[in-house]
């Protein structure tokens, strides 16, 4: 499957991860789907997601299928 990138699915991602584990994903050029349900913490105190063409930002309980 040559050209085609790598997807990574980054889970409790809204803060810590995906500082610590998306974003360098994300600079090599994977295609990063993050999700979080903000459940330890609200919204307004995350990071902005980044605004990048192989990210992708998800409001989401993985407890129930995507």
């Amino acid at each position: 499957m040559r050209g085609h990138r790598k997807r990574v699915l980054v889970t409790g991602g809204a803060d810590f991860w995906l500082r610590t584990s998306a974003m360098p994903l994300i600079q090599k050029g994977y295609d990063v789907l993050c999700v979080d349900n903000f459940f330890h913490r609200p919204r307004a105190t995350t990071s902005p997601p980044y605004r990048q063409s192989n990210f992708e930002f998800s409001r989401h309980d993985v407890t129930f299928p995507l």
